[in-house]
């Protein structure tokens, strides 16, 4: 397992204590810091799906879009890197991971 690039952390003035950057090069985000890649993803990509899976609407403004991870589960896989990163509708990322992404569970436990 690749250790934290502590210079390359500290450099980058994370807003969030867990943030941090491996030194393979990937970068690893939480809290705060996920919010500001979600802004850029959603304006790089233009609030557009880029999934585009069937059904899909195409357009996902930022309340019905979520950011993806191309290579997601869990480990090293799931970096935080934009290569890895596109944003895409609600319906699209469900089908894709076959589960409700994690900011659907947190509102729908706040709605139960």
């Amino acid at each position: 397992m690749p250790k934290i690039d502590r210079e390359k952390t500290q450099a980058a003035e994370f807003l969030d204590h867990r943030s941090y950057w491996n030194q393979n090069g990937h970068v690893y985000l939480h809290g705060k810091d996920v919010e500001i890649v979600r802004l850029r993803i959603y304006e790089r990509d233009n609030g557009i799906c880029q999934l585009r899976l069937p059904g899909c609407k195409g357009r996902a403004d930022w309340e019905w879009g979520d950011l993806e991870h191309e290579q997601g589960g869990l480990g090293l896989k799931r970096c935080w890197c934009d290569h890895n990163l596109r944003w895409s509708c609600k319906p699209c990322h469900r089908k894709k991971d076959g589960r409700f992404p994690r900011s659907d569970r947190a509102e729908r436990r706040q709605n139960a």
